[in-house]
């Protein structure tokens, strides 16, 4: 059987690896959000054109 401290030190690398999962959502969420806001942008400047008079 494995010792208690070995199961502790295994639980604390899960939770670590959690938090680091966690933070890695979080960015690439962002990531996400602003490809989104910029791709939004664009089609709604394709469909109304700003500088074509230039």
């Amino acid at each position: 059987m494995p010792k208690q401290g070995h199961r502790a030190e295994y639980s604390q690398r899960g939770v670590r690896f959690q938090a680091l999962a966690a933070s890695q959502l979080r960015y690439v969420a962002a990531i996400v959000a602003v490809l989104t806001v910029i791709a939004e942008h664009h089609a709604r400047e394709a469909k109304a054109p700003c500088c074509e008079g230039a």
